[in-house]
């Protein structure tokens, strides 16, 4: 008989990989949000109690991240446009063994200046052709008629 063995939730792996990032003890980590000592190593998802007090405390954390594992990990203070998916690797497929914290580190830091790069361009050409529009308005109506 195959018996099954149950993973932790994705917002778990999340929470482990961030304070394994930030170099937080587990016992640091409950002693400052408040969250019941052993919640992280129990095989079971999280509730949504501890989840708001993460969030509160670290409030730096993308919540989509925590949750799908997607977009970036801390929130980066930008102009919010959907720009279509941005994809941090999820901690899910995080490997203990191939782990350097100023790899990541540095890997996110470029990461984030990509897609602040990304973002400006597309503000820019919507702003161009906002420009082109109001300047050329009879020019610009019959190319997107056309």
């Amino acid at each position: 008989m195959q018996e099954k063995t149950q993973k932790k939730s994705l917002i778990k792996q999340n929470i482990l990989y961030f304070i394994d990032y930030k170099n937080i003890s587990k016992y640091e980590f409950y002693k400052k949000t408040g969250i019941t000592r052993g919640v992280l190593d129990q095989n079971t998802g999280i509730s949504e109690e501890n989840i708001t007090r993460f969030l509160a405390y670290f409030s730096e954390i993308n919540p989509e991240w925590l949750i799908t594992g997607k977009k970036p990990m801390l929130k980066t203070g930008n102009i919010d446009i959907d720009i279509g998916s941005v994809v941090n690797e999820p901690a899910a497929t995080y490997n203990k063994n191939v782990y350097c914290k100023k790899c990541t580190e540095k890997d996110y830091k470029i990461k984030i200046l990509e897609d602040n790069i990304f973002t400006k361009d597309k503000l820019i050409a919507l702003l161009e052709h906002e420009i082109d529009r109001i300047n050329n308005p009879v020019e610009i109506d019959k190319k997107e008629s056309a």
